[in-house]
């Protein structure tokens, strides 16, 4: 659970208190998002293999998933698994 790294001194326990509450409300509402478009991307008879629509602020996870995918298919091929990026480089 996050909130158990949560840890700051001279918190009373009222205010601690609400700020887990805050918390669990918060990961619940995210949890249901996930699961509404997990659902709508089963039902959907293309199901993964739709359209990818990237927003600029989504742009560093897409990166991190192509960076992973790569890494994992050179693995799988056997391939050089060594992987050189320099700072400000545009990952593809």
């Amino acid at each position: 659970m996050w909130f158990g790294g949560f840890d700051i001194p001279d918190m009373s326990p009222e205010l601690l208190e609400h700020c887990k509450t805050l918390t669990d409300t918060g990961f619940a509402e995210d949890k249901a998002i996930i699961q509404a478009v997990h659902r709508n991307i089963v039902r959907d008879s293309r199901h993964q293999n739709y359209p990818e629509i990237i927003a600029q602020t989504d742009q560093a996870a897409i990166q991190a998933r192509r960076k992973l995918s790569a890494q994992l298919a050179r693995e799988r091929t056997g391939e050089n698994t060594a992987i050189l990026v320099q700072p400000d480089t545009k990952l593809a």
